[in-house]
């Protein structure tokens, strides 16, 4: 048994606390300790979940190679026989979280295809595994990669999915998130004033639980929501609120995308003007490519390069948004690339 028995379980119950509350600085401090004691121990389960919460609060701030590299190494170390015993201690089951994040993370980092692979992994681990808080969780961010490849169909199967078992298990914070979820799926059916309603619900659920994480994505959800009923101005101001928020906290995995929304809101409420609009877009390639997030860069230069061929810059537009698209290797089912492809054949005529 080594030495810090005691306290490694400690500072991962404090490390995941501080995540969940977008305290990501903290998280971050409290992931480098635990990685520490880890590597000194060499205990296989402390290895799990050090680079499990390394990975995780590596992943909240935007830093997806990071969060890529600590989440494959917990996976490779996982043995579920060795965490079935430690899970009244731990509480979660590391190996199809491990799983459900890095899809998530490879989503970003532009491998669809790959992140649906790792998601399907989870889920079927957590099946078998039949630990409730962990399907909970693989069931929740299941939910999230169709909302992020933008698959509304699927999107609702999934979310269903979680919002029951959450709620039949008692779990406000993934009833909380799942709410969120239900928002974005009402406005792509066409229900803007119930999607509304719901992610506002949901932003006052996670607050009464306590949680930050996600807050932000919602408030720029809501925005778009705001500027498809002419109410773009208030969704600018929203977001705004949002990205200071991403700024404060550090919650830096959704700021490309928040910038992109705000561009598109600028460019809904001053039609006639857009120069800041372009100023968001460009903004919003700029960060995603510091990440590495080609996802977000996808639809950031996508929606960049309508904005400049409605301007009649139809050469600079492809030139912008070809590179982009070129580099995806999969994925070419999805919508984003689906858009992406028509937009340039039209630039290209």
């Amino acid at each position: 048994m080594p030495e810090d028995a005691d306290v490694f379980p400690v500072l991962l119950g404090l490390a995941i606390y501080s995540a969940t509350r977008a305290e990501l600085t903290s998280a971050h401090e409290l992931s480098g300790r635990l990685l520490d004691l880890a590597r000194q121990s060499n205990d296989p389960v402390w290895v799990v979940e050090a680079h499990y919460a390394r990975g995780v609060g590596f992943s909240w701030r935007g830093d997806f190679r990071e969060a890529r590299k600590h989440l494959e190494l917990a996976s490779e170390s996982y043995r579920p026989q060795r965490h079935r015993a430690h899970l009244a201690l731990y509480g979660q089951d590391p190996g199809p979280i491990c799983l459900c994040r890095r899809s998530a993370v490879l989503w970003h980092l532009g491998y669809p295809d790959q992140a649906l692979a790792r998601m399907e992994d989870a889920l079927v681990l957590a099946e078998r595994l039949a630990h409730p808080f962990s399907r909970a969780y693989v069931l929740t961010w299941a939910a999230w990669l169709r909302l992020f490849r933008r698959e509304v169909a699927e999107a609702e199967e999934r979310i269903d999915r979680a919002l029951t078992f959450a709620t039949e298990q008692a779990y406000p914070f993934w009833t909380a998130m799942a709410a969120q979820q239900k928002g974005w799926l009402s406005a792509k059916q066409g229900h803007k004033e119930r999607a509304i309603a719901q992610i506002e619900d949901s932003l006052a659920r996670m607050q009464a639980v306590g949680t930050h994480v996600t807050q932000a994505y919602a408030m720029g959800l809501l925005g778009e929501v705001l500027g498809s009923v002419n109410r773009a101005s208030d969704g600018v101001r929203l977001i705004d609120r949002a990205l200071d928020q991403v700024s404060r906290t550090r919650e830096q995995w959704c700021h490309a995308e928040l910038l992109r929304l705000r561009g598109a809101l600028c460019a809904a409420a001053e039609p006639g003007d857009c120069r800041e609009a372009e100023i968001s877009f460009r903004q919003a390639i700029e960060r995603s490519r510091e990440q590495g997030a080609k996802s977000w860069e996808l639809r950031a230069a996508t929606s960049l390069a309508r904005l400049l061929a409605e301007q009649g810059k139809r050469a600079e537009a492809h030139d912008l948004l070809a590179p982009t698209y070129g580099w995806f290797t999969e994925g070419f089912d999805t919508l984003d690339l689906k858009e992406a492809k028509t937009l340039l054949d039209k630039l290209g005529a």
